[in-house]
């Protein structure tokens, strides 16, 4: 039996993490490689809008779009000044992405610079589509009706061109029997479905659950089953992803065999055209596999390198068969990607997971992120003994609970045991909403964050904490004891980093449930439920303080002044989906690492004697004021930090003093000689121009000689 999978075209961040930099070629045209010939599909769709040529013809269409009319958009007129820089700042930039240790500044910068290219695209080329680094292009996924209606038309489907062009010919010459359509639904994938179908009508489609840490099939299992359009599709669902699950499914297939025998499966009987679903219990085999941890490569293994801080990372989840211990919060329905039949209670195997940690670290890796739901300290301090006593080293990070079990001594042999970053959901400072989510026992205080905080951070370890804003019922004083106590926390221990989430209501979460009891008012489907295809709703509340937009300027604001102070005041990625990033790509651990490890720099303060240089990657724009004849301003826009500001041509002159390196005394001498002689005297300039340079200096403008940063 012939099988395909179908990967999603999804965004560049993700191909960069799982296929790296040298696969992103438009000369590496898909190829049959048996079931995974489709592999490379999304390396491909992102080749073709970096490579040169296409790059080119997009500067083409900006310059004619303002060749008779300004651009007020400040990224745009920077790069109609200079095209050249831009490209060359897009290839640096897909480097830096590609590199794991690059720094936040560094990786911010490349984000955004891709984030640029992606606006042009959105609105040179793909208008009214978005198309975006993170998730590829934004498209409505949670209703079947427009999935169906919309994914097989070029004008509803952006995807829609390249998978005819590049995708289907490998469908045809692959002639699938069975393919397996891994996650979310989404338009990609199920164009590729389709294309099979209409050449292939006999092809067995089944959609694979593959729960990520914000979506799982299982969340909506009871949806699914009265879901007929979906199936009209599809043939079937795989609720619990395993490979002795598939081989039964493949069996029957080959032996035309009915599939009522088959675990953990949705399907369709064509002949009595009824959605069925066989019993969801693992056969004792089954229940042996999924004993043993998970593991996955964030960065291939041939990208191994032998510096400290370039090993891939490794995510493991060591306990594949465990959920979250607590399981409590009114709000979360995490335990519900799981089947509930395969969830344990007790954490065991602990020599076997240290042997497979070995079994890696032994393969090279050195970073490993622990993708475990929730692990208790006693089983993490007996988890850290095994590492220390066999002397496995390792930096690694893990999630937990807030627990007054994390003593001075728990958290020293964590440490010790190459610990470096520890997540727990704190979600509020309020003991109102707190109490409202049941979030901790009754006897909880706050105090017990900043010690087992301060424990950590005293040992090298950074503590990050999860919160959650417009939780219903959450008033403006709850908010403000949240920020405040963050903000205390991050002036004590600079160690401490924090990411600020919108509350969506979770369909299998106990508030859903009962959402009568906690003042919300409207739940607000996208569509009737039968068709609905995501796992959270948003809802709305007669006692709501904020809408939902003001919520992201909120957390935008709070996260970019506490945790990213060097952000430009309104950048386009913002801080929470920085952060997000950031975790999906697991820099934090990375940077944690080297936080503690390495010494921290003294700040160097400018001086008279300080040597320093312009930056190669400013751009001045000379823009007509708006309603205003013959009157002219610059626009200094700095593809470093992506900070742009207005200023006159006098200043543009005095960065240009430094195109050549020369102390801050000598181009200040040298700028009022050359421009100013008549008009001020020398004491007048250096008071004046002084500190425009000092700001020059801080925004990086003008830079240390020798000095990439």
């Amino acid at each position: 039996m012939k099988e395909l999978n179908l990967y999603p075209l999804s965004g560049l961040l993700m191909e960069l993490q799982t296929a790296g930099l040298q696969d992103i070629s438009a000369e590496n045209r898909l190829v049959l490689e048996g079931k995974h010939s489709l592999k490379r599909a999304n390396s491909l769709f992102w080749a073709k809008h970096l490579a040169m040529p296409q790059l080119e013809s997009l500067m083409d269409l900006v310059k004619d779009r303002y060749r008779y009319s300004p651009c007020y958009i400040p990224r745009f007129q920077a790069i109609l000044d200079n095209p050249n820089l831009f490209l060359s700042q897009v290839k640096k930039a897909l480097a830096g992405l590609s590199c794991p240790v690059v720094s936040e500044q560094k990786f911010f910068s490349a984000m955004k610079c891709m984030t640029v290219l992606c606006n042009l695209y959105s609105d040179f080329i793909y208008k009214p589509f978005r198309l975006t680094i993170d998730q590829g292009f934004l498209l409505d996924v949670t209703d079947t009706r427009v999935l169906v209606k919309d994914y097989l038309s070029p004008v509803t489907n952006p995807y829609f061109n390249f998978i005819k062009e590049h995708c289907r010919p490998i469908i045809e010459a692959m002639s699938p029997d069975l393919i397996w359509i891994y996650g979310q639904p989404t338009f990609s994938s199920y164009a590729m479905a389709m294309f099979a179908r209409k050449a292939f009508s006999d092809v067995h489609i089944c959609l694979v659950d593959y729960p990520s840490e914000y979506y799982s099939l299982n969340k909506i299992k009871s949806f699914l089953k009265t879901n007929k359009l979906l199936f009209s599709i599809i043939d079937s669902i795989l609720l619990h992803n395993d490979i002795e699950t598939q081989k039964s499914i493949v069996h029957a297939l080959e032996n035309s065999d009915p599939l009522n025998t088959v675990p953990n499966l949705i399907y369709i009987g064509r002949n009595e055209d009824k959605i069925k679903s066989p019993p969801t219990n693992l056969s004792a085999k089954n229940d042996v596999t999924v004993m043993f941890p998970s593991f996955e490569s964030l960065f291939p293994n041939d990208e191994l390198r032998k510096n400290e801080y370039n090993s891939a990372v490794a995510a493991l989840k060591m306990w594949p068969q465990n959920a979250c211990y607590w399981n409590k919060c009114t709000f979360c329905g995490i335990n519900q990607k799981y089947h509930t039949g395969f969830v344990r209670e007790r954490f065991e195997n602990i020599d076997q997971i240290v042997n497979f940690v070995a079994k890696l670290t032994n393969e090279g890796y050195r970073f490993f992120w622990m993708i475990d739901e929730a692990v208790p300290p006693d089983v993490l301090k007996v988890f850290a003994y095994k590492l220390i006593e066999r002397k496995i080293i390792v930096n690694w990070g893990v999630r937990s609970r807030i627990d007054k079990d994390f003593s001075r001594q728990v958290c020293d042999s964590l440490a010790k045991a190459g610990l470096r970053e520890i997540r727990f959901g704190l979600e509020s400072a309020s003991y109102r909403i707190l109490k409202l989510m049941n979030k901790f026992p009754d006897d909880f205080h706050l105090s017990l964050v900043e010690k087992i905080v301060k424990r950590f951070h005293e040992l090298g370890v950074s503590v990050h904490l999860c919160i959650i804003l417009d939780f219903p019922g959450e008033t403006h004083n709850d908010r403000m004891e949240t920020f405040d106590f963050l903000r205390d926390l991050k002036n004590k221990y600079h160690s401490v980093t924090f990411n600020l989430n919108r509350f969506m209501l979770d369909i299998t979460s106990k508030m859903f449930v009962r959402y009568e009891n906690f003042d919300i008012t409207r739940i607000e489907w996208p569509c009737p439920s039968k068709y609905f295809l995501g796992n959270m709703v948003e809802w709305n509340s007669e006692n709501r303080h904020y809408h939902k937009n003001n919520i992201d300027d909120i957390r935008n604001n709070f996260m970019r002044r506490n945790l990213y102070p060097w952000m430009p005041l309104y950048p386009m990625t913002p801080p929470f989906n920085f952060y997000m990033q950031n975790e999906a790509f697991k820099m934090t651990l990375l940077w944690k690492t080297k936080m503690f490890s390495k010494q921290i720099k003294e700040k160097i303060v400018m001086s008279m004697e300080t040597r320093a240089v312009k930056s190669d990657n400013i751009v001045y724009s000379k823009l007509k004021k708006r309603g205003v004849d013959n009157l002219y301003f610059y626009q200094v826009y700095n593809w470093d930090s992506h900070i742009y500001f207005d200023c006159d041509e006098r200043l543009t002159k005095l960065y240009d003093i430094f195109i050549q390196a020369r102390t801050i005394q000598e181009g200040l001498e040298l700028f009022f000689n050359k421009y100013l002689n008549s008009f001020m005297s020398q004491e007048q300039v250096f008071g004046k121009y002084y500190p425009e340079l000092e700001k020059a200096f801080n925004l990086k403008i003008v830079r240390l000689e020798n000095s990439n940063v």
